[in-house]
């Protein structure tokens, strides 16, 4: 933000930043976040739904109660997101289910139309952005931030 145009956002900073984790977010990098509110206290969470909106990617994790630092990317911009099952390039990317195999695969992205594709009818998803590669199950995708939302 332009402080100099608009001192109101002086308290701004691009790139990654701290937050509690309220979960254990050791070994969680690449994965999608959100942030609520705990207490008074901004706190980073797992999405607790597969349709849930998440745009912070960990960065660096540690144990529950201690700062995680994560980041959103420009729209526009590539990174990459642990991915959940295979797909191929130019495949829109939502979130995993995040209570399935014991919530295994929270925080992963999917495609739409690869091997863990949602059933038909089954909603509206946040769009984190497409692949630029293709790619297999836990592999870190490259991936273009477009946000948005679809219905399948």
């Amino acid at each position: 933000m332009n402080v100099a145009l608009n001192p109101l956002q002086g308290n701004t900073k691009a790139g990654a930043i701290p937050v509690i984790g309220n979960v254990d977010f050791t070994g969680k990098e690449n994965l999608l976040t959100n942030i609520a509110n705990n207490a008074g206290t901004p706190n980073l969470y797992f999405p607790a739904a597969a349709t849930s909106t998440a745009f912070y990617i960990v960065d660096s994790g540690d144990i529950a109660g201690n700062v995680t630092w994560v980041e959103v990317p420009n729209t526009g911009d590539q990174c990459r997101l642990r991915a959940y099952g295979t797909g191929s390039a130019g495949d829109v990317l939502i979130l995993a289910s995040p209570t399935a195999n014991a919530g295994a695969q929270k925080g992963m992205v999917r495609s739409t139309t690869g091997s863990h594709a949602p059933s038909s009818s089954s909603g509206t998803y946040f769009v984190f952005g497409y692949a630029e590669e293709n790619f297999v199950d836990g592999q870190t995708v490259l991936a273009r931030f477009i946000p948005g939302t679809v219905t399948i």
